[in-house]
């Protein structure tokens, strides 16, 4: 108990929890990535909602994440190494464009050719694939890795039969703020004239 709480407390995590939980409220789901991390044992990314979709397996627990990030030039280059990077990357690292953002996607799913004690990605039972999404499949592909459990931790308020995104008190105040929003803009325009 005594390792894992020094193990957190030197990580990010509890940082990252409060901002899952501050999604929970409004958006009524939530998604942060929990990896190894050389520097602090443990490193948690927070996804902003909207950034990410997400997918459910046979007994309802998430198992499948898609999300859009944009990365710069030096931040691929560093991530995955200049030989992965497409044309348009090696480009503007020559140019020493380094600071041009990259639109990446990132996919972590349940692989179908797993192979139980195969080495490589092959052996991890969740894909983790990286591609540059404005790139043909050939030229933008990244890295193909894997995890042996899923990695992301995606709360969800409550959920409803076969829903895979939460509702909740979010989903309830919706009506509230369009009424608040209409009255404030009429405001306004009352005021104009």
């Amino acid at each position: 108990e005594r390792v894992m709480r020094e193990a957190l407390a030197r990580s990010n995590i509890y940082n990252g929890l409060h901002q899952v939980y501050a999604d929970l409220g409004p958006f009524c789901v939530s998604a942060m990535h929990v990896e190894a991390d050389a520097e602090d044992g443990a490193r948690a990314y927070v996804f902003p909602v909207g950034s990410y979709c997400l997918a459910a397996g046979p007994r309802g627990a998430v198992d499948t994440i898609f999300r859009e990030v944009s990365l710069t030039v030096a931040q691929l280059v560093e991530l995955f190494g200049l030989e992965r990077c497409s044309e348009t990357v090696k480009r503007h690292h020559e140019k020493g464009e380094l600071d041009q953002r990259i639109d990446v996607t990132h996919a972590i799913y349940p692989r179908t050719d797993f192979v139980e004690g195969q080495l490589g990605p092959r052996g991890k039972r969740f894909a983790s694939d990286w591609w540059e999404s404005s790139q043909p499949a050939h030229a933008g592909f990244l890295r193909e890795s894997g995890f042996d459990a899923f990695p992301v931790l995606c709360p969800r308020w409550t959920r409803t039969g076969e829903d895979v995104y939460g509702t909740g008190p979010g989903f309830d105040a919706i009506g509230d703020c369009r009424q608040l929003q209409l009255l404030e803009r009429r405001a306004a325009q009352a005021a104009d004239k």
